[in-house]
């Protein structure tokens, strides 16, 4: 295995076929993700969990009002992971750590008494007020519109949905399950292609493996 991957010739990632983005993909990502919606009450949010970390009392340095232009678009790419198009307060709170940890400084004395940065931005965290509403924590922003349906399909939708949700409601459930199924599908398509195109490398890279392994008594 070693004399394989020593010749000055070997290329992993030509192995691998490991191919960049075009800047052509990178641009149209980077367009989707600023297509995120994000209301006023966040922004609001934003700034006060960054002006916070200034105030910090364990905090020799906070983080910059730059660092609010990255949490917002890091807390987009969330939102867009989980495949919606609004960010939640809690897409927000899942940034605050990979995009500030790095942009604060500690008192000497805060780290003497075992704090680190995760620990204190978790703290500021907790110590901001979060915007509050049902459009948050029930479906996101909601969006009035009007859909028709034949009879017997609102007949299995008053069935399985029963008396604890409202015809809406369980049609929006259903959709997302069937969306999220989509996604799902698609990730493991992608995969499984990624698994294809380089089955030589990996089989070599497993007899390699299993060569060397220690037999069992």
């Amino acid at each position: 295995m070693l004399e394989r991957h020593h010749g000055a010739s070997v290329n992993l990632l030509d192995d691998a076929k490991i191919q960049p983005l075009s800047a052509e993909l990178l641009e149209a990502a980077r367009n989707e993700i600023r297509a995120i919606r994000i209301e006023s009450d966040l922004y609001g949010y934003i700034l006060d969990l960054v002006r916070r970390t200034r105030e910090w009392p364990m905090l020799a340095l906070g983080a910059s009002p730059r660092a609010a232009i990255c949490l917002l678009r890091v807390a987009q790419a969330f939102a867009a992971f989980e495949d919606r198009d609004y960010v939640i307060p809690d897409d927000v709170k899942r940034a605050v750590l990979p995009v500030l940890r790095h942009r604060i400084l500690l008192k000497p004395e805060a780290e003497l008494e075992g704090f680190d940065a995760d620990r204190v931005l978790n703290d500021v965290v907790a110590a901001v007020a979060v915007p509050r509403g049902e459009r948050w924590y029930n479906g996101g922003m909601k969006e009035k519109t009007s859909i028709s349906l034949s009879s017997d399909v609102l007949a299995q939708v008053d069935r399985n949905a029963g008396s604890k949700a409202s015809r809406s409601a369980f049609i929006e459930s259903v959709l997302r399950e069937y969306f999220k199924a989509k996604v799902r599908a698609a990730i493991n398509a992608r995969d499984l292609e990624l698994i294809n195109a380089n089955a030589d490398y990996l089989n070599r890279e497993m007899e390699d493996v299993l060569q060397y392994q220690a037999p069992l008594d």
